[in-house]
C-alpha cells in the first residue's frame, strides 16, 4: 500500500494515512523532527489495521445488539417507522440532515448503546456500606444509576414533550470521555442512524420463536449471540419495483 518513493507527496493532509505516510517519509528522509521516532512499515500497518478494526467490529457490534432489542420490543419498531413516515415519507431516503427530525430513532439509538455497550467498562461496584461522596448520600449495595436499568425504554433519552432528546444521567458515556475518549463516535452515530433508518424505513423484523438471548458474550466486544432475522418488506414497500427502492 506504500507509494514509491520517488512519488512527490503533496502537501494536503487528507486523512490518517496522509499524516503517517508523511511522517514515515520524514523519518527516511533524515528529517530531525520525526527521524527519532523510527517510523517503519510496521507501525503504519498496525495502525491503520487497528483503525479499520476498531470501526468495524464495534459499529456492527451494535447493529446487531439494535435489531435484537428491536426484535424483542414491536412496538418501538412500529414507533420508528411511524416517525419515520411522518417525517421523511416513502419519496427518499433518510439523510444525516433528518437526525434533528427524527428524536424517537435517535433515543432508540442511545438506549442500545446504555443498555449493551459493547466496551463495558470491567465489573460491576458495588457500596459495601453506608457512604456518601461529597453532598450525596450512597446506601449500602447501591450499584445501579439508571430507573429500571434491563428495561429497554428509549422514551428515557426524550424530554417531556416527546419532541426532543435530553441526557438523564452524567454517568451515560458510552464513547468514553477526555483523552480516551471513541475517536469514531461522530463517524458511529452517522453510521448507525443511517444503517437503521434505512432499514426500517423499508423492513419490518417480526419477533420469531424462540428469541434471541439478551445477554451476550464477552470477546473483544460486548457480542450478541448469533441469532437469525426474517425481515419482510413493509405493505407500502411491496408495490414498489425493486430498482425504485434502491
Amino acid at each position: 500500500i506504500f507509494p514509491n518513493k520517488d512519488l512527490k507527496i503533496d502537501n494536503v493532509q487528507r486523512d490518517l494515512l496522509d499524516a503517517l505516510l508523511r511522517a514515515k517519509r520524514s523519518s527516511e528522509n533524515n528529517n530531525t523532527s520525526t527521524h527519532d521516532v523510527g517510523l517503519t512499515e510496521d507501525p503504519v500497518l498496525m495502525t491503520v489495521g487497528d483503525i479499520f478494526r476498531a470501526g468495524v467490529e464495534t459499529t456492527t457490534t451494535v447493529l446487531k445488539w439494535s435489531i435484537a432489542y428491536l426484535v424483542h420490543n414491536p412496538p418501538v419498531q412500529r414507533k420508528i417507522q411511524q416517525e419515520l413516515d411522518n417525517k421523511t415519507g416513502k419519496d427518499r431516503h433518510p439523510q444525516l440532515s433528518d437526525r434533528g427530525n427524527l428524536p424517537y430513532l435517535e433515543a432508540t439509538i442511545r438506549e442500545v448503546l446504555r443498555i449493551r455497550p459493547v466496551s463495558p467498562l470491567l465489573i460491576p461496584h458495588v457500596a459495601l456500606q453506608d457512604t456518601s461522596v461529597g453532598e450525596y448520600t450512597v446506601q449500602k449495595g447501591t450499584r445501579k444509576e439508571w430507573k429500571n436499568p434491563e428495561l429497554f425504554d428509549p422514551g428515557r433519552f426524550l424530554n417531556e414533550e416527546g419532541d426532543g432528546l435530553c441526557c438523564p444521567s452524567a454517568s451515560y458515556l458510552p464513547f468514553g470521555a477526555g483523552v480516551r475518549v471513541c475517536l469514531g463516535e461522530a463517524l458511529a452515530q452517522m453510521e448507525l442512524f443511517l444503517f437503521l433508518s434505512w432499514i426500517l424505513q423499508k423492513f419490518t423484523m417480526p419477533a420469531g420463536q424462540p428469541l434471541s438471548d439478551l445477554q451476550g458474550k464477552f470477546g473483544v466486544v460486548l457480542q450478541h449471540k448469533k441469532f437469525k432475522v426474517i425481515a419482510k418488506l413493509r405493505a407500502d414497500w411491496e408495490k414498489i419495483p425493486l430498482m425504485q427502492q434502491c
